[in-house]
């Protein structure tokens, strides 16, 4: 992953904190939480957090999230 550029680009207007849709996000990259939070710098009870509504995701980690499910390669 090391040097990897992303062809998607950042928008905060496109913000979105609803637990059901960071749950689709999270389904959709087929990885565990733990995995997950490896990868995006979180713990997995972070992860279980925004997916419960407990804790509000920040758009920069929305954004890893995003990427990691257009741009998985």
């Amino acid at each position: 992953m090391a040097g990897r550029v992303s062809h998607i680009k950042p928008n905060a207007a496109e913000y979105n904190p609803d637990p059901k849709y960071l749950k689709e996000l999270i389904d959709s990259t087929g990885l565990s939480h733990e995995a997950l939070g490896v990868i995006i710098g979180v713990d997995r009870r972070t992860v279980d957090r925004w997916i419960s509504g407990n804790r509000q995701i920040s758009y920069a980690h929305q954004f890893a999230l995003e990427v990691l499910v257009l741009e998985p390669d």
